[in-house]
């Protein structure tokens, strides 16, 4: 029997706020439980701020650099939240090294410190039967009504890599929630063969803007927001703003959640 509870797994710090924000902030009001979960260990990436004129840059640093604030920052996020992050900590697929030079995790190249030999990637994870063994026992350890995560066609292969850990898993383990999938924010490079679209949604109209307030939280990737424009998802709808899922898994029963996800269901 699940508890009210929903479960949010991106793949880096802020994909949840991002894609999903809306959603946690509304059902967290109405007494659901938020767990918040990220995929990566968050080692990679440029870090932003801005200039004198207010315009965004970003510079490269080295991963002991990124990682630690990442994880400061994605600490604050699960706080907005009522909760506290949980880190699978999968290696992202790259890295950068004192010498500022990306490196690709592959055979045979060196890991930084953070990243234990014969560590799977977030790519790979989904392949490993400990990867998806630590997912599970955090399911089974929540019961949540939902799990809400990225879906596959991404642009980024690390959300890929997470979506594919998520859904096996639930698969292995006889989840008997929803699982729903958030589509990708940006246009994909697949175009209209491989889209997965808005399904169904969550009115988040009363939300957005605690939902934007969030994202700010992830400063060394989101210096302002100001450029940040959503797909809009809530054409044709009678709602301001809404976040998109898609149903892989329908689920048995469930709270108020979802019987909004199964109201705005555009079945076929």
């Amino acid at each position: 029997m699940s508890r009210k509870v929903l479960m949010a797994i991106g793949a880096h710090a802020d994909d949840i706020e991002f894609n999903a924000g809306g959603t946690l902030f509304k059902y967290l009001e109405k007494g659901y439980e938020v767990v918040y979960i990220l995929a990566t260990n968050n080692m990679s990436g440029s870090w932003g701020s801005l200039d004198e004129k207010g315009k965004r840059v970003y510079k490269t640093v080295p991963w002991h650099e990124i990682m630690p604030q990442r994880k400061i920052e994605a600490a604050a996020g699960a706080a907005a939240f009522g909760t506290t992050a949980i880190h699978l900590d999968h290696p992202q697929r790259h890295y950068i090294n004192d010498d500022l030079e990306r490196i690709d995790l592959a055979y045979g190249v060196p890991r930084p410190g953070c990243v234990s030999e014969n560590t799977p990637t977030i790519l790979m994870a989904h392949e490993k039967p400990a990867a998806r063994k630590q997912l599970a026992e955090l399911i089974v350890q929540y019961e949540p009504e939902a799990i809400l995560t990225h879906d596959l066609f991404q642009n980024d292969m690390e959300h890929i890599g997470t979506s594919l850990l998520v859904a096996k898993t639930v698969r292995e383990c006889k989840f008997p929630g929803m699982l729903l999938l958030w589509p990708c924010a940006d246009e994909t490079p697949y175009g209209n063969i491989c889209t997965v679209g808005r399904q169904t949604y969550i009115d988040i109209s009363d939300f957005y803007s605690k939902k934007m307030e969030a994202m700010k939280l992830h400063k060394c990737q989101l210096p302002s927001i100001d450029h940040i424009r959503f797909r809009p998802w809530e054409e044709g709808l009678d709602c301001e703003h809404v976040e998109a899922f898609a149903v892989c898994c329908e689920g048995e029963g469930g709270g108020e959640f979802s019987q909004e996800i199964r109201e705005h269901w555009q079945r076929s």
